[in-house]
């Protein structure tokens, strides 16, 4: 989703003649935007990011916001300093899911794609 917001707030700059003046970055833990899409939805969609100016930064997993000093501190990589921020928490099944152990490594309940049946009966 943050992808998602990337271009909007993107989109809406260049509309407003404020886009050049602006340089916007999208971390993200992921590897690639949309992994349970495939690489080459996630290929097309660093394009589209790239089209925008966007500069994606994957494998970045935010382990704290300084908000006193203005800078992201990443696992494992170089800290990054920001004017403006803005971040969307980690998508995962409901703890009842995780705890019943419902839920994958991601922390999302897997389905059947075809049919978004789980691997149990009636749940």
């Amino acid at each position: 989703m943050a992808r998602d917001g990337a271009m909007l707030i993107a989109d809406t700059l260049r509309r407003r003649g404020l886009r050049d003046n602006v340089e916007m970055h999208l971390f993200t833990p992921e590897s690639q935007p949309m992994t349970v899409a495939g690489p080459a939805l996630g290929d097309a969609v660093k394009q589209m990011l790239a089209d925008r100016n966007v500069f994606f930064h994957p494998l970045h997993k935010l382990t704290t916001v300084e908000t006193a000093t203005r800078e992201l501190v990443f696992e494992g990589k170089d800290s990054f300093k920001y004017d403006w921020f803005a971040a969307i928490p980690p998508h995962r099944g409901p703890r009842l899911a995780r705890e019943a152990g419902l839920t994958n490594e991601a922390g999302r309940v897997p389905v059947n794609r075809a049919t978004l049946q789980t691997q149990y009966e009636n749940v």
